[in-house]
């Protein structure tokens, strides 16, 4: 008969670089650019030894409940830190608005972000001279580069009775219109055209995003458009996703509108671009 292998005790030191690494990978897993770890530590060392402390923070962290209950916490601290403070975000300096709104696009669930445009915008001296852009120079004229289905979209906006004027909203600037959607991950995508008409009284803007519909993120986006639609739409017009079939005057336009019903219910249930295909229909 076999004899079990005895068992056999090790005591190990656990080296203090060692405790330092852990503690930083702690520091990722909750939230690099946070505190919490350090606010953690101090309350924990009233108690117990600090290398411990690292320890216990690093185990913590290691669980997912943790982690949730921590962001949830986090999340509805920081809604209402905003909502409480809303008034003097938006009067402060235009570098430091811009830190706010990086703070508030962040989140799991990114806050909804009073739009703040610049009283001027700088763009490159190419393309066509346009009419009516919301910027211009002294002599009411803006250019800029467009590509062809731009430039389509904007003719057929331009040539309605109710059109007042357009925005070319360009990607990545810190003033930009932002519609958060989920590919991959949560990015953030930049609809080419704002474009503004009279309703009797008041002022309405169409958001319209000229999209190919054979790129991969086309569904994504059009997903992410139709949820802020859901939150959102009371505050706009159309919310549109368009494609252009031609060019020049005998270019046909296609697309959806996910601020009505029952076309945002069909955007918010695609799954992929074979799905978004069946949701345009001629304009």
């Amino acid at each position: 008969m076999e004899m079990p292998a005895a068992a056999v005790k090790v005591r190990a030191e656990l080296a203090s670089e060692n405790v330092e690494g852990l503690f930083r990978e702690a520091h990722r897993r909750i939230g690099p650019g946070t505190d919490i770890h350090a606010a953690f530590r101090a309350e924990a060392e009233k108690k117990t030894d600090p290398a411990l402390a690292k320890l216990e923070l690093f185990a913590l962290s290691g669980d997912a409940a943790v982690l949730k209950e921590i962001s949830d916490r986090a999340e509805k601290r920081f809604v209402a830190l905003e909502a409480k403070h809303r008034g003097s975000i938006r009067r402060t300096k235009a570098k430091r608005k811009e830190q706010y709104r990086k703070l508030q696009q962040a989140g799991r669930d990114p806050l909804y972000v009073e739009w703040d445009l610049p009283e001027q915008v700088l763009e490159k001296q190419e393309g066509e001279v346009h009419e009516q852009h919301l910027f211009c120079d002294g002599g009411d004229k803006f250019q800029t580069k467009l590509n062809t289905w731009e430039t389509a979209v904007l003719r057929r906006w331009m040539a309605r009775d109710d059109f007042v004027g357009w925005l070319r909203n360009p990607p990545r600037k810190p003033w930009s219109f932002c519609v958060v959607y989920e590919h991959g991950g949560t990015k953030g995508f930049h609809p080419d055209l704002l474009l503004f008409r009279r309703s009797d009284d008041r002022l309405v803007v169409d958001i319209v995003e000229p999209h190919r519909a054979n790129q991969d993120d086309t569904y994504a986006k059009a997903k992410g458009l139709a949820g802020y639609a859901e939150r959102y739409g009371g505050d706009f017009g159309q919310l549109m996703m368009v494609k252009v079939e031609g060019s020049g005057d005998k270019a046909l336009l296609f697309g959806f509108d996910v601020n009505e019903r029952e076309t945002r219910k069909k955007a918010l249930a695609l799954r992929s671009n074979e799905d978004v295909q069946g949701l345009f229909r001629p304009l």
